[in-house]
């Protein structure tokens, strides 16, 4: 069994002629006094003709009011059906005939006042709520399809000031979702079993697409049947009907859907819905599958977007993409309020900043260290491999690991020690611009363990005093003042909140990133824009509301500049590469 369900807008019933309609006006307002007729006197103008079509339209609220059941019998030929006569016609010859049709008719009497009801452009009448008599009559020289007439009345919210209508997008969404469902129970409609045929282009754009919505999420099958208007070759408006499959509508919504959510930043959800829609460029999959894994700091992928080789994230230029990726994805995470989410990456950025810019520095400098082997051969041990980045962090390397890298440059042998170095006691500090912790400083119990030296020793670091094992990693504090120790950056200050960053004696309930990581504390606006200053004192705040302006000043241009500075990226642009790539991608998808 099929059904039909109809929306009916405000000239989808018009006259063929203005002969009558002045006269029929009047008679109705002489026999009724308090006609609503009579609050707008510009509804008993005789109707304009319209120049495409050569009908008469009049606003619908008005037409039903005066062609009444008393006069159709006599006057019916002066009512055109334009719409309902090309769907009825297709019924008739090609479509699976309905039991019933669920006509949506519109009434906002509740939501506009006596005054603005005096305009004759107020919607209140192009509401179709008065034509149910006519419809009724037309389906009557029509049997076979029983009409049954669904009001969508919006009423006025006592919350809001605001009147939201039958153009209010969110408001036709609930009230068409509970005028249908209501009727399909009351007439025991079985959306699972029934096929739908939906006529959703009279009426407003937004009772028409929630409409779509509300069909294409309930029934089982859904066959959209719309009008098209041409022009003849005599230049005569006509109509022919189409049916539209419910699976090309349900994929346009789709791909509407998976648009919004690439230009707010989640490929990885857009993914999710179109990677089963038919027709989808595999391009567009690969770049989606490659932006997700962006999103998620995985940089070193193949064309498809899959990951590679995980090593390669701690080489320099890997590291220096996903440093202003993260720039980029901070800064959108900002826009959508994602702020818990947005820190944790900000951090993460300045520390990898840190570790890869001192790396990259390093490895400019000229200096080499040399070594005589048994043989007489000379090996060169560069100053960038006294140091090492992995899943530790950034480290000095102990003798141990120094000797596993000299039996890759020299002969197969032992290294019990290096003491055939010519610059084994050489201090080395000054040679990569590093600041040697101090018998005051916090790290330097983990210092002195790294030279083997007693605790209270400032016995300098040589090739000779590196312990066997030991390491020492280099914490986030020292990182920033060697960082800002380098020519590249020392005529210029860190920005605040990595200046903050460096300091050991923080406020810890100041530290929104380690409360957040630690406790689980969330972070409101304001707490996060004092964030981004580098928590300063309430005199000193920056007030703008706007927190990704108080990010682009604070955090992303200074951060840019250095990155430039250091030799990490060709310039500071502060243009968002990743949201530009996210627009192409939504633009492409189709």
């Amino acid at each position: 069994m099929a059904i039909w369900i109809l929306t009916i807008g405000d000239s989808d019933v018009q006259l063929n002629t203005d002969d009558t309609w002045q006269d029929l006006y009047h008679e109705v307002i002489e026999e009724d006094e308090d006609s609503i007729l009579a609050e707008c006197e510009d509804l008993g103008n005789t109707p304009p003709e319209d120049k495409i079509t050569k009908l008469y339209p009049v606003p619908a609220r008005a037409l039903g009011l005066v062609y009444q059941q008393d006069l159709l019998e006599e006057h019916w030929d002066e009512l055109v059906f334009p719409l309902l006569d090309t769907f009825i016609r297709e019924f008739s010859q090609n479509l699976e005939r309905p039991n019933f049709v669920l006509i949506l008719l519109t009434d906002q009497t509740n939501i506009f006042t006596d005054r603005q009801k005096e305009h004759i452009d107020c919607p209140f009448w192009q509401d179709t709520v008065e034509l149910k008599t006519i419809i009724s009559y037309y389906f009557s020289k029509h049997p076979g399809i029983e009409p049954i007439f669904l009001t969508i009345k919006p009423q006025p919210n006592s919350h809001s000031k605001v009147m939201k209508g039958i153009d209010n997008w969110e408001e036709m969404l609930n009230l068409v979702d509970q005028t249908l469902n209501k009727a399909l129970n009351d007439n025991k409609i079985n959306p699972q079993t029934e096929l739908a045929y939906v006529s959703h282009q009279a009426g407003t754009p937004a009772i028409s697409s929630a409409l779509q919505f509300i069909t294409i999420s309930q029934f089982k099958s859904v066959k959209f049947l719309v009008s098209n208007r041409f022009y003849s070759d005599e230049y005569e408006l006509q109509s022919y009907p189409t049916i539209i499959e419910s699976s090309n509508y349900w994929r346009g919504l789709q791909i509407q859907r998976a648009k919004r959510l690439i230009e707010a930043g989640q490929p990885a959800a857009a993914l999710e819905i179109i990677h089963d829609l038919p027709d989808i460029s595999l391009g567009i999959i690969d770049q989606l599958k490659g932006l997700a894994n962006r999103f998620n700091m995985k940089a070193n992928q193949d064309a498809s977007g899959n990951v590679t080789d995980i090593s390669k994230e701690f080489e320099l230029d890997v590291a220096a993409s996903r440093i202003v990726d993260a720039l980029d994805l901070v800064e959108i995470l900002l826009r959508n309020e994602s702020y818990a989410l947005a820190i944790t990456i900000l951090a993460a950025a300045h520390e990898t900043f840190l570790k890869a810019a001192i790396l990259h520095l390093v490895s400019e400098l000229s200096k080499k260290l040399e070594i005589i082997e048994f043989q007489g051969n000379l090996i060169q041990l560069l100053l960038i491999e006294l140091l090492i980045w992995d899943n530790r962090g950034l480290c000095l390397s102990s003798k141990q690991e120094l000797r596993k890298l000299l039996k890759n440059k020299g002969p197969k042998k032992h290294l019990s020690d290096f003491s055939t170095f010519i610059d084994a006691d050489e201090e080395l500090s000054s040679l990569i611009i590093f600041l040697s912790p101090q018998p005051h400083d916090k790290d330097y119990y983990n210092w002195s363990k790294y030279l083997s030296i007693p605790k209270d020793d400032t016995k300098t670091w040589t090739l000779n005093n590196i312990h066997e094992k030991r390491y020492f990693e280099v914490n986030n504090q020292r990182l920033v003042k060697w960082l800002w120790n380098f020519d590249a950056l020392n005529a210029s200050s860190p920005w605040k909140l990595m200046e903050w960053m460096g300091t050991h004696n923080r406020d810890r309930e100041q530290d929104k990133r380690n409360q957040l990581m630690h406790n689980l504390r969330g972070v409101t606006k304001a707490e996060l824009s004092g964030y981004l200053q580098g928590n300063p004192e309430e005199k000193d705040l920056d007030k703008n509301e706007d927190i990704v302006e108080i990010y682009g000043k604070f955090i992303k241009k200074p951060f840019r500049e250095a990155l430039h500075k250091v030799g990490l990226s060709k310039d500071c642009s502060m243009d968002n590469q990743l949201q530009t790539h996210l627009n192409d991608l939504a633009s492409q998808l189709k």
